[in-house]
């Protein structure tokens, strides 16, 4: 007997109304000083800031770990979101505590400096776990609230214009704070990271203020049963007879740990083994940023036509070559700059499309629910990943050898694994059926055809985008000369 297909939750009618102008430009130009913070307190500056305290590979595994133990209480928080006729209330509670305590991460390296405090691993990690808490409850609240104030089918284009705004800014950031730390090195390193992150509290604090002048929207749908707090296990395993939502968690799940066994310890690799100074790291990371910003808009074109499943086939495939060209960086730092333009072209086709495909396979009325279910699912596999990755690290050690030109130890070893592991989620996720998506060799060949096409179009955005500021002045100076005139 033919086994059943199983239908994914239908999509929502067409949405044609575009955002108003206020709500448009509060929605993309919050993101630009959430991404200042963001950027400073993510990635390489994160990790050199573990570095700089102290931290091992085993310590840095398991801070770097920390928020996917607060995603633990994802199903609790989502039972009050789906409930709650205000998210927008809800989330701006969570978020503003969580903000706040980034001054107190600002400090910690001053005072281990000056020896005001001798466990600043400690201080940081419990600061860290209270931000991770708050932080899970927001995003949750966040992306159900979002759910209904963007427009389902304008979403590829206003997330692509949000994630361009992020990575320009992500260029300012990191060429900036590159030079800032190196200067402060031979001076006082101490200092430097504690007026680092401490700007980065004061562009979260903005990105709090300017996000607040966007309006809270009536759900689409509403919970329709009575249920109480204690029936959370039940629609826990509501969600998993959703067999189609499931492999989509585990695809998710596998990702997460894949890529989680060796991201966070590329950088320390080139901070700890290369030792290159974060200036010239910045360099490449800019590099990353900008070719984001180049085809971030190619594809969300590409997704609101073929669906979200072929483009983060199609850009897995090529992300799993990344960890393969850290092997060969100890030979020769040019292999950064192959892996960096990989890295641009194709994670923002996976994050972009990773992110909405959930709305896309969720009904509205337990979207916080599904969500919440995905986020635990993911976390408590994920955690390993950081953890496992840095006592495989600790237990080998120095051991070491070499083939032909290459060096080959603990790190090298540990990319290879990662390399190999990626192609197991994507396996996974091609057995995940999305309404109307597209063949993904056919795409593939599209991709191929029109991706320079994009990079040109990309080009003539960010020139948009350059011009904004001399536009804007332009109009504060004819408003004035007509008001003088008058």
């Amino acid at each position: 007997m033919e086994e059943k297909k199983e239908v994914t939750a239908p999509a929502p009618a067409p949405e044609t109304e575009p955002l108003k102008k206020s709500v448009f430009s509060a929605f993309i130009w919050e993101v630009a000083f959430v991404q200042g913070l963001a950027s400073i307190t993510a990635g390489m500056f994160f990790t050199g800031y573990l570095c700089f305290l102290g931290a091992s590979n085993k310590e840095i595994g398991w801070i770097t770990s920390i928020p996917l133990f607060a995603n633990l209480a994802a199903p609790f928080f989502s039972y009050f979101i789906d409930r709650s006729e205000n998210r927008k209330k809800l989330y701006f509670k969570a978020l503003l505590p969580g903000r706040l305590l980034w001054f107190a991460v600002a400090a910690v390296p001053v005072l281990f400096h000056y020896k005001l405090i001798s466990a600043p691993l400690l201080v940081f990690s419990s600061c860290y776990l209270v931000m991770s808490l708050f932080t899970t409850h927001s995003v949750i609240s966040w992306t159900s609230w979002m759910g209904d104030l963007i427009p389902w089918d304008r979403r590829g284009h206003y997330f692509g214009l949000r994630t361009n705004v992020a990575n320009i800014t992500s260029v300012i950031i990191y060429l900036l704070a590159g030079w800032y730390i190196d200067r402060w090195k031979p001076v006082n390193e101490s200092l430097g990271f504690s007026s680092l992150f401490f700007a980065a509290a004061v562009f979260g604090l903005i990105a709090y203020f300017i996000q607040k002048r966007l309006p809270e929207v009536p759900r689409a749908e509403k919970p329709e049963d009575k249920s109480t707090a204690f029936d959370i296990t039940g629609k826990l395993f509501e969600i998993m007879k959703n067999k189609n939502f499931m492999r989509l968690a585990t695809f998710n799940t596998t990702w997460a740990f894949v890529i989680g066994l060796t991201a966070v310890y590329q950088t320390v690799f080139l901070i700890r083994v290369v030792k290159i100074e974060y200036k010239y790291l910045t360099l490449f990371v800019v590099l990353e940023a900008l070719v984001r910003v180049l085809i971030t808009r190619f594809w969300g074109k590409m997704m609101d036509k073929h669906g979200y499943k072929p483009i983060m086939l199609i850009c897995g495939r090529f992300i799993g070559l990344i960890p393969f060209f850290f092997i060969f960086v100890g030979w020769s730092l040019w292999m950064l700059i192959p892996l960096y333009l990989i890295s641009g072209t194709f994670w923002p086709g996976v994050g972009v499309a990773q992110f909405n495909i959930m709305f896309r396979l969720t009904p509205k009325k337990d979207r916080a629910a599904y969500l919440a279910f995905n986020t635990i699912l993911t976390s408590l596999v994920a955690f390993i990943g950081p953890v496992a990755g840095g006592y495989l690290l600790d237990w080998m050690g120095d051991f070491s050898f070499k083939v032909f030109f290459l060096h080959i130890g603990a790190f090298q070893l540990l990319f290879l694994a990662g390399a190999l592991l990626r192609g197991l989620p994507l396996f996974i996720l091609g057995k995940v059926e999305e309404n109307k998506e597209a063949p993904v060799d056919e795409v593939m060949i599209e991709v191929r055809s029109t991706i320079a096409a994009g990079f040109l179009e990309g080009l003539l955005t960010l020139r948009d985008y350059m011009l904004i500021p001399v536009k804007k002045a332009g109009d504060i100076i004819e408003d004035i000369y007509k008001n003088t005139h008058q």
